[in-house]
């Protein structure tokens, strides 16, 4: 029941904190100020569907780890991620000795395709499902008139 329960745990942290902090409304600085920033619809989606992609894809190594944790029979002790990484680097190595040649190995077995594109969408479109629904509701409005 708990394997892959630590790697899953990290994946998810890292994906966490780097769409979280990558999803914000730029800072301005003293020479813009925040009028001058126009944050509309488009921007905002693209700007989650940016930080969705980027989190899976700094995830991927992780969720290959945990992956690799799964496909282990139960008979035998799961792979830890040092190991499993380390095989992952010696693999790539081994695969070719031109850039564009491991790159490609590397997003196969990382998963790093459709799955991340389809969860760039899917963060997008759920954020904002979720504006739609603070800007309907108006829960901070409803707070401010009593």
């Amino acid at each position: 029941f708990f394997r892959g329960a630590p790697a899953t745990c990290v994946r998810d942290a890292i994906f966490g904190a780097s769409y979280a902090s990558l999803r914000r409304k730029p800072q301005t600085t003293d020479n813009n100020k925040e009028e001058d920033y126009v944050d509309d619809d488009t921007s905002s989606f693209l700007r989650n569907m940016f930080a969705a992609a980027v989190g899976t894809t700094l995830s991927s190594p992780i969720n290959y780890v945990r992956n690799m944790q799964f496909r282990t029979s139960r008979k035998v002790k799961a792979p830890t991620f040092i190991p499993v990484l380390k095989q992952l680097v010696s693999a790539v190595r081994d695969h070719s000795d031109r850039l564009l040649p491991r790159l490609h190995y590397v997003q196969e077995r990382l998963a790093i395709g459709w799955g991340t594109l389809r969860v760039a969408i899917g963060m997008a479109i759920g954020s904002k499902l979720y504006d739609m629904c603070q800007t309907g509701f108006d829960f901070q409005g409803q707070n401010k008139e009593k």
